[in-house]
């Protein structure tokens, strides 16, 4: 007969909340494809930042489809071995059907961030691909297909670019295009690793070498014509073009909420850059003066991920930044003015990121309570670190922080965060399930609700390996709504909104952003989680045009589709309704 202690320790297992994230990628059937990265040697940088991938409803059905571009070697594959990007068309399930022979977009090339925008107000979303060998951009035409006009449009530099980002910078209802570029790669320049006559060394290692020592390349801003073709603005625009800074990851949104959508760029080894838009088509760059360019410690950073959002909850835009290891993870907090104060030590961020190098993050609420999350997804850039026995390794689990907000202020005092016992999260990687307890080597992606419950999901990429598809099943989750908005006159993607929901006696901002995270583009509807609140008192919406609108008493749990200018609302069963 079993013992009463060994009954309750049943009991308790039993009841026992499972984990936070389950692992569906198998059962969602993308579990065939391998997103390859050069060697595995990683004898050159080219193939160590992997790939990224998109959330986008391709098809205006409603359902969030997912697309993965692919990599590839330096020496190439035969013709019919070559890896091919990946168009996965979400069946409305849980699971996806691959369509990317029918799409178009199935030709394989050498593939790293996407940016998704509907460029062309046609009410169809685009891609931006960057890539090594020339960026492509991806004309939706409406039927399930898509056309390559990246030469027609003017914007397939061949320069190895990273990640970008769709804005209306000009507050013209058209979207621009913002790409960062990494380093000059060419293989009769750069050393090979283990090259004798130029070696490159990491804690007395021989490595791929780069960045550092290597010619950074300056990086695009170009302009939406609105004619389908894109023109180069970037020295007229005020971005530095004399010198490259490593470009990774970028976010566009409006900062200081003047009305007008500013650029942050991440950049590795390199002070990153905060690009204040003047209004005017110009740009100034704040980086340093508004405390957003260097580490805590005033040194430049390596600095990959980057992504915006309110998490203290007090109205205004925050910044987050995943780092090389041995250096600290960043969070931002808008101290106003146009600056930013580091909070990441009083935040609990600081010991917990030191040792992992990090790539997409993103602030989301997983659980529904009205207060931004976080994630980080971690993996070495060296395959052979773990020889180093310096505290890290190549294959790194991921990280969930849960925002604490208990005790919170609306507006906490300078260097202190909202949170119990001033710390703002409380790390529950631990319990999150195998997307974060597994060590893998993980790079790009994002958060999305694939399957339109209520709960946001992750998807994230692996370096030679495959694309992890993480399902919400975080239990006692709170109430919700999710908003799909649409531009008119403003570009029809409506990015570069600011909304406000005002429920249960609180108000919670959120912001449709441009890029953001790392080598990924965004689904465009909002989420705010609402507690236990069943009602939305009001949705006051701050169009990218100027115009702002209000809409009352919306009932929880519900998505629903916003069209600027139009006081109806209605839940978006189809994005063709």
């Amino acid at each position: 007969m079993p013992s009463i202690v060994a009954l309750l320790l049943t009991a308790a297992l039993a009841a026992a909340p499972g984990p936070l994230f389950t692992d569906v990628t198998q059962k969602a059937g993308l579990g065939g494809v391998i997103l390859v990265s050069g060697g595995a040697s990683k004898d050159y940088i080219l193939e160590t930042i992997g790939t990224g991938a998109a959330a986008i409803d391709f098809d205006l059905d409603g359902w969030p489809d997912i697309y993965l571009p692919n990599g590839s070697r330096l020496e190439g594959f035969p013709k019919s071995e070559a890896p091919r990007p990946h168009l996965f068309r979400n069946r409305g399930d849980g699971t996806f059907q691959d369509v990317t022979e029918k799409s178009g977009l199935g030709h394989p090339f050498w593939g790293f961030g996407v940016a998704a925008g509907d460029y062309d107000n046609d009410g169809w979303a685009d891609l931006y691909v960057t890539a090594y060998g020339g960026n492509r951009l991806f004309h939706n035409r409406g039927d399930g297909t898509f056309e390559e006009v990246g030469r027609l449009a003017g914007v397939d530099d061949r320069r190895w670019s990273a990640s970008a980002a769709f804005a209306d910078f000009e507050n013209d209802g058209l979207l621009d295009l913002y790409v960062t570029t990494y380093v000059a790669f060419d293989t009769t320049t750069v050393p090979r690793r283990g090259d004798a006559e130029r070696p490159c060394y990491y804690r007395g290692v021989a490595v791929m070498c780069g960045p550092t020592g290597l010619r950074g390349e300056p990086d695009i801003l170009y302009h939406n014509n609105g004619d389908g073709t894109f023109s180069d603005v970037t020295k007229a625009s005020g971005i530095r073009t004399d010198i490259g800074m490593y470009g990774l990851g970028v976010v566009a949104a409006d900062y200081d909420e003047d009305g007008h959508i500013d650029i942050y760029v991440a950049n590795d080894a390199t002070p990153n850059q905060l690009y204040h838009n003047r209004g005017d088509g110009t740009f100034e760059e704040v980086g340093a003066l508004s405390g957003v360019a260097y580490g805590i410690d005033g040194a430049e950073e390596g600095s990959m991920g980057i992504s915006a959002g309110d998490f203290d909850g007090d109205g205004h835009l925050d910044l987050l930044v995943t780092n090389f290891s041995h250096q600290f993870y960043q969070l931002l907090r808008f101290a106003g003015g146009g600056f930013f104060e580091d909070v990441t030590f009083p935040a609990g961020l600081a010991e917990k990121t030191y040792l992992a190098l990090g790539w997409a993050t993103d602030f989301f609420d997983y659980d529904n309570d009205g207060w931004l999350d976080i994630f980080f997804a971690n993996g070495h850039v060296y395959p052979g670190v773990d020889a180093f026995q310096i505290g890290t390794t190549y294959r790194q689990t991921n990280q969930l922080f849960r925002n604490v907000k208990a005790g919170s202020a609306p507006s906490p005092a300078p260097g202190q965060v909202p949170g119990a016992a001033g710390r703002a999260f409380e790390d529950v990687s631990d319990k999150a399930g195998t997307g974060f307890t597994v060590p893998r080597s993980h790079r790009g992606g994002g958060v999305f609700d694939f399957d339109r419950d209520g709960a946001l999901d992750l998807l994230l990429t692996v370096i030679d390996g495959g694309p992890i598809l993480l399902h919400n099943d975080a239990v006692g989750r709170g109430h919700w709504v999710e908003l799909k908005l649409i531009g008119k006159p403003s570009n029809r993607s409506a990015i570069g909104s600011r909304v406000t929901l005002k429920a249960g006696g609180r108000s919670l901002m959120r912001y449709a952003a441009g890029g953001g995270s790392f080598l990924w583009a965004c689904d465009t509807r909002l989420h705010a989680g609402l507690g236990d609140s069943r009602t939305v008192d009001a949705v006051e919406v701050s169009w990218p045009s100027g115009a702002r609108q209000e809409f009352k008493n919306l009932a929880a749990d519900r998505e629903y589709l916003l069209v600027e200018g139009e006081q109806s609302f209605a839940p978006p069963l189809t994005m063709l309704e």
